[in-house]
């Protein structure tokens, strides 16, 4: 059976990535291209299309993706993705310990209850010299320091689930994105370093959907 944020997801699912993510999805792939790895996971896939394109940039011969959303599950399996349904929130990751030679975690972390859980099983499947890229919206940006300094809410942090852009400055997000937990890039380093990860190089980043660290 279901539960609620299992259906949530479905109800919400986003198809692929929109128009102005290309900036971003370039900088990932160049990213991902200057690393080889046989073995690919992609946490919270979706339907798959940015997980085949960090799998050719790494050179990956197998890849996998875990997925909330049962719709996005299906795309990706299609694709040749070997995708498996999982909550991350709620359950381990189905591998066994250092299993994969890159992780990439994209845009998830912030819809998260409990990150920490999902750092201890990224920490856990990880191979000792493999890699873990992670992105999220970034609290410190410039224009929500703004927003909050003239009394509006800040980027991507919402009111309520019907009125999503109450208190806003402008209309950031569609309903159906809403963020549980915030980041700072100190505060996220600080959370990987505490999880056992050494940071290897961070940066932020302006575009049409704000920063991201």
């Amino acid at each position: 059976m279901k539960g609620k944020i299992e259906e949530w997801y479905d109800k919400h699912y986003c198809h692929g990535f929109d128009a102005p993510s290309y900036d971003r999805v370039k900088k990932l792939i160049n990213l991902f291209a200057k690393h080889k790895a046989d073995r690919l996971l992609d946490i919270g896939c979706g339907e798959g299309s940015l997980t085949l394109l960090l799998k050719e940039s790494v050179r990956a011969k197998e890849v996998f993706g875990v997925e909330i959303a049962s719709e996005g599950v299906m795309a990706a399996k299609s694709k040749g993705i070997n995708c498996q349904r999982l909550n991350v929130d709620e359950e381990g990751l189905p591998f066994q310990e250092e299993y994969f030679d890159a992780i990439f975690c994209g845009e998830l972390i912030e819809h998260l209850f409990d990150p920490d859980h999902l750092l201890r099983e990224v920490y856990r499947v990880l191979k000792p010299e493999g890699f873990f890229i992670i992105a999220t919206p970034n609290l410190g940006a410039w224009y929500n320091r703004i927003a909050l300094l003239i009394g509006y809410q800040p980027y991507a942090v919402t009111a309520g689930l019907e009125h999503h852009n109450a208190g806003k400055l402008w209309i950031s997000a569609p309903a159906g994105t809403e963020h549980i937990r915030f980041f700072t890039i100190r505060a996220l380093k600080e959370l990987l370093q505490y999880h056992g990860f050494k940071i290897k190089h961070m940066e932020h980043r302006t575009s049409n959907l704000g920063p991201r660290t």
